[in-house]
Formats: structure tokens, C-alpha cells, sequence
């Protein structure tokens, strides 16, 4: 499953438009990694002193309309983000060609209960 806001440039490299509080900055990110989303984040989203970025500081998930909300810390924001929402850090399993968000999860599907192992 490829995220709706996901799309392949000319370049061969992978975007995806910020929906982060609905979109409001329409950026268009094009490093997907968990340290390049916070860099995003931290660039335009918490760039003022009543809303700055601190690592253990705890809030939700605003990035798009389908997330759980599930409280968090900051520093969690873009390894949450590129593997559930934007799916970069996505590996597929070699045997039956499922998509693991993590590489534990992974693992363990290989280990106990792929179909083709």
C-alpha cells in the first residue's frame, strides 16, 4: 500500500506533501527518513518560542486525519510518522513480499508465521 500523498518524481527520488495540521505549510518533502521529517517539523511547524521543539516533550500526532492520536514525545514524531503514515522505512519480507514498517516486526513474521517460510 502506497500512502495517498506518496508519489515518485522525475527524479527517481519519493515526495510526499506535509498534511501536518491539515497541510497549512504545502511543502513538499523530499527526504522521507525519520530525521528528515523532523527536520521538517522542527523547520516549520515548531519554529516559534510558544510552540518549540523539545525532545521529551509529549504531544499527538497531527499529520493527516487518520492517525490514532496516541500521546508521544517529540523526538518519537518522525520515526512514527515515516513508518506508519508516509511507510519510507517500509521492508518487504523476501519470501511472501509483506510490508514491515519495522524490522523487528519483520523478523518475526519470518520467524513464526510467513506463509512461504
Amino acid at each position: 500500500m502506497v500512502p495517498y500523498n506518496r508519489q515518485q518524481g522525475d527524479d527517481g527520488v519519493t515526495h510526499a506533501r506535509c498534511t501536518w495540521d491539515g497541510g497549512i505549510c504545502g511543502i513538499t518533502l523530499d527526504d522521507l527518513t525519520p530525521s528528515g521529517v523532523i527536520r521538517h517539523l522542527k523547520a516549520f511547524h515548531f519554529n516559534n518560542p510558544l510552540n518549540a521543539w523539545e525532545n521529551k516533550k509529549r504531544g499527538v500526532c497531527r499529520w493527516g486525519h487518520d492517525c490514532s492520536g496516541c500521546e508521544m514525545n517529540y523526538e518519537s514524531l518522525g520515526k512514527h510518522i515515516a513508518s506508519v503514515h508516509l511507510r519510507s522505512t517500509a521492508r518487504p519480507c523476501t519470501v511472501c513480499g509483506r510490508q514491515f514498517a519495522r524490522t523487528d516486526t519483520l523478523s518475526r513474521h519470518q520467524l513464526e508465521n510467513c506463509p512461504g517460510a
